[in-house]
């Protein structure tokens, strides 16, 4: 069982296509856990601590923004309720 997909009604200012790359940039922080000296790349904790910014990119026409009062992408997205 995976998450719920979520939608957003951002759209390219330039051709209005909906198909974007969305990208928050911040400050991360990786906790990486060595057993017996071997590392596990999917055992460990990967949380972001803090974002900065949120950019948008056109998938379409490649024109790049950043969309208007959105910090992170909980600012430009919305659940979609179960059927």
């Amino acid at each position: 069982m995976g998450e719920r997909p979520a939608t957003t009604k951002l759209r390219c200012p330039k051709c209005k296509s909906s198909d974007l790359a969305l990208v928050e940039t911040g400050t991360w922080s990786s906790e990486w856990i060595v057993k017996d000296g071997r590392l596990d790349r999917a055992d460990g904790n990967h949380e972001p601590e803090s974002v900065d910014r949120l950019d948008a990119k056109c998938s379409k026409c490649g024109y790049l923004w950043k969309p208007r009062g959105a910090h992170q992408i909980d600012d430009v997205v919305t659940e979609k309720p179960s059927p």
